[in-house]
C-alpha cells in the first residue's frame, strides 16, 4: 500500500542507503512520525498504523546505532497547517474500497467527512514553525531529545500524554505482575531520575 510505502518503508529504505556514510560521519536519523503514532483515531487506523510502525523502528534504530555515537530522533507533530486532508481525500476517492480497514460504505462516507471538517476546513491551525524547529533541533544540537512531541495547543499535549497513561493502566490491569499506585509512583520516579541523567 502506498502509505506504508511511503511513511514507513520509505524511511527504511533512505537509512538502509545512507547507513554507511551516516555511520562513518556519525550523523543523525531524523524520523517523521506523528501524535497519530501514539494515538489511534476512528477510520484512520491505516495512517495510524504507519506512524506506529515508525514509532517502533525508530525504538531499534536508537539501539542500533547508539554504539556509533549517531543520535536517532522521531518527530511527532499534531495538527499543523498542512495539505494533508487534501491529499487525504484525493487518495481516498482514487483507492479500492478493500483498502479502508472494516468498513462499510456508510463509514466510508462518515470518514470523508470527518476529513474535510477535520483537515480542510479552517481550523486556525498554526503553521508548522514548531516543527521546523524541533527537527534543527534534533539535527544540530549537541545531544538532541529521542522524542520531540510539538504539538499546536495545548488540549493534544493532553490527549497524548493521557492516552499514554491510558495504555499504561490497561497493560498493569488484573495480572499477577500488576504493582499498586504507591509501586506506580515510585516507577514514574524512577523513569523521571533516568530522563534527567540521560537527555
Amino acid at each position: 500500500m502506498n502509505l506504508m510505502d511511503v511513511n514507513t518503508f520509505g524511511p527504511h529504505r533512505m537509512v538502509l542507503a545512507c547507513l554507511p556514510l551516516l555511520i562513518k560521519s556519525k550523523g543523525r536519523i531524523v524520523n517523521i512520525s506523528s501524535i497519530s503514532g501514539i494515538l489511534t483515531g476512528r477510520y484512520f487506523g491505516l495512517y495510524s498504523m504507519s506512524k506506529h510502525a515508525i514509532e517502533a523502528y525508530s525504538d531499534a534504530l536508537i539501539q542500533n546505532v547508539e554504539d556509533f555515537g549517531m543520535y536517532v530522533s522521531l518527530i511527532e507533530p499534531g495538527n499543523f497547517q498542512s495539505e494533508i486532508g487534501k491529499n487525504m481525500i484525493e487518495r481516498m476517492r482514487e483507492e479500492k474500497e478493500g483498502y479502508r480497514i472494516n468498513m462499510i460504505d456508510a463509514q466510508r462516507k462518515q470518514q470523508f467527512q470527518e476529513v474535510e471538517e477535520g483537515f480542510i476546513a479552517d481550523h486556525g491551525y498554526p503553521e508548522p514553525d514548531k516543527v521546523a524547529e524541533a527537527i534543527f533541533d534534533a539535527l544540530f544540537s549537541e545531544k538532541p531529545k529521542p522524542r520531540y512531541l510539538v504539538c499546536g495547543n495545548q488540549d493534544e499535549a493532553h490527549w497524548v500524554i493521557r492516552r499514554m497513561f491510558i495504555e499504561l493502566l490497561q497493560l498493569n490491569e488484573n495480572h499477577e505482575h500488576s504493582y499498586d499506585k504507591a509501586e506506580l509512583l515510585e516507577i514514574l520516579d524512577e523513569s523521571i531520575e533516568y530522563i534527567k541523567e540521560n537527555m
